[in-house]
Order: C-alpha cells, then structure tokens, then sequence
C-alpha cells in the first residue's frame, strides 16, 4: 500500500547509499555511543554486600553485553559474547553501525 510517505529509489545502489549516509548521522548524534557503559556483574542477594567483589566489567571481556558495539575490531568481523543466560550469541560487529537489517 502507497501512502505517500514512502522513499522511491531508481536501484538498490541508490537505497544502500541513502541508508548508510542516514545510518552515519544517527550514529553520530546518539550520545549513548560516544562511550561505552560501566557495566558490573548481577549481585548476589544472598551474601553480604560488602563481602561481594564489585567491579567493572572490562569493555573487551566476554562477558560483556556491549563489545560487539565498543570494540577494536575490524567492521567485517563478528563478535561472539556471553548472554547473561550463559548461552552465546555471535554478532556482526556494530561498532561503526546504528542499524542492523
């Protein structure tokens, strides 16, 4: 159905080019990607806070939930990391990405 609201390209090279020059502005005006989060694993609520060992977990590891958008890899690659469910998932790397399609 036409609704008048849609983009009307002559080729798919004319559609990629329009995606990735509006993908690289999104990116770059989203200020939750200027820096990665401080991310610290769950608590145990059965031991005392104080004897927990509370840190940060490191941007590179794999347990963390973002390194497949803060990472050094190339933008060909992909990224495996652990779910906190403790299975694994395998990402393209999103690093220089807003959109995933």
């Amino acid at each position: 159905m036409v609704t008048g609201n849609e983009y009307i390209f002559d080729n798919i090279l004319q559609a990629r080019d329009y995606i990735l020059a509006h993908e690289q502005q999104t990116l770059a005006n989203d200020v939750y990607r200027q820096r990665p989060p401080m991310i610290v694993r769950p608590l145990d609520f059965y031991r005392p806070i104080k004897a927990q060992d509370i840190k940060p977990i490191s941007i590179d590891s794999f347990n963390n939930p973002c390194v497949t958008y803060f990472n050094y890899a190339d933008d060909s690659k992909f990224i495996m990391n652990r779910l906190m469910s403790g299975r694994y998932s395998l990402k393209p790397n999103l690093k220089n990405r807003k959109f995933l399609f």
